[in-house]
Parts: C-alpha cells; sequence; structure tokens
C-alpha cells in the first residue's frame, strides 16, 4: 500500500465495517510505515479569476492578502444568492484555513446584507453560508485584518 507524506514509523489504522443481516464483514487493518513517500505536487493557477483586480475600486486589501499569501478570486460581478446580480463586485480569498468573502464599496454581498459593512469569513472546515460567519467592519485598518485572518 503506497501513503505519501507520512512520516516513517506512524501507525496507521484503516477502518472498515459492513453488516449484512447475519453477517458482520471486518476489513480493518494497521500497519506501521516503513519508509517515508513524500509527495511534493507541482500546480498551476489558470482561473482568469485569481488574477483580476477591482474595476471600481481600491484593491488595497486584494494585493495585501494576496501577498501575504491567500489565493484571492475577483469577480467583476456580484452575483446574488438567489437571482439577479447586485451592484459592485465581489472577492473570495483562501487561506491559513479561512475562507474570506467581501464587496466594494458598501454594496452586499452575493446579496447578503451582513456584507455591506463587514468583511464576512469563517474557518474552512466550518463554513456552513455566509450569513452565519465571523465578521470585521471593513473600516478596520488592513493591518489589524490580515492579523485576524492569519490567526
Amino acid at each position: 500500500m503506497k501513503c505519501k507524506n507520512i512520516p516513517k514509523e506512524t501507525i496507521v489504522y484503516f477502518g472498515k465495517d459492513y453488516y449484512l443481516p447475519n453477517k458482520n464483514i471486518d476489513f480493518r487493518f494497521e500497519f506501521k510505515v516503513k519508509k517515508e513517500n513524500i509527495f511534493k505536487p507541482k500546480y498551476q493557477i489558470n482561473e482568469p479569476s485569481f488574477f483580476n483586480l477591482f474595476e471600481n475600486s481600491s484593491n488595497e486589501l486584494v494585493n495585501r492578502l494576496r501577498k501575504e499569501g491567500f489565493l484571492v478570486q475577483v469577480w467583476n460581478s456580484n452575483p446574488g444568492f438567489m437571482y439577479g446580480d447586485n451592484a459592485g463586485e465581489i472577492a473570495i480569498a483562501y487561506g491559513f484555513g479561512k475562507i474570506i468573502g467581501f464587496s466594494t464599496g458598501e454594496e452586499s454581498f452575493r446579496g447578503y446584507q451582513n456584507g455591506c459593512k463587514n468583511i464576512l469569513w469563517d474557518k474552512f472546515g466550518q463554513f456552513d453560508k455566509w450569513s452565519k460567519c465571523n465578521r470585521i467592519p471593513k473600516n478596520t485598518p488592513i493591518d489589524e485584518i490580515i492579523n485576524e485572518l492569519k490567526k
């Protein structure tokens, strides 16, 4: 069995049980990693939205997020979550285990009014929907926004 990026001497447990009436099928097993198998993927991002900038607003936050290591997608529209487009432009950033969304100016973010005056963010594994996200006021200094998002 080949495993990638698991340190040598680690014990790995695989558990898989099936239950059929009158039968219990057990496919569980454990094994010890005997040698490291390093996996260093090379990838390329070629989706145009990851290179866009806002056309009608400041790109200061977008550029700073990118400089700090976040992947930032910018859309020069603001699609609503139910129907049609809203005014303004939006960006969604990924990094440090978080997903971040914000709109230009005081426009809603994808139709969510809590995005008008706030930058919305959540831990990536806990993200449910934009209306339930944490908020940082847009008038917060950029250094403080970055520090909060990198925690």
